[in-house]
């Protein structure tokens, strides 16, 4: 355990439609689905070896994830943290 209490779980939220990337490119670049699909290209390329600039050692993999995760999970408190003192330092001075 890391000392705080097991968050409430998250409900499924369904994913937005892409934005049309003829209509909006700059908002498709910055959607999920394009995120998504540009990862999917990089990772196929890494298991082949075929990146220019990095090399990707798969066996890593694991841990690279539980370190973001944790970052995610360190960063959500924090953010909760700091939104809890803005509001009471808020609600004290009204």
């Amino acid at each position: 355990m890391n000392g705080f209490p097991s968050p409430a779980p998250i409900p499924e939220t369904p994913i937005p439609q892409a934005p049309d990337p003829a209509i909006d490119p700059a908002a498709y670049l910055r959607s999920i689905h394009a995120v998504r699909e540009r990862s999917k290209l990089v990772y196929e390329r890494a298991k082949l070896n075929q990146l220019t600039h990095f090399d990707v050692d798969l066996s890593k993999f694991s841990d690279t994830a539980a370190y973001v995760v944790s970052i995610i999970k360190v960063s959500g408190v924090l953010f909760f943290t700091l939104a809890m003192l803005t509001f009471l330092a808020n609600k004290s001075s009204a």
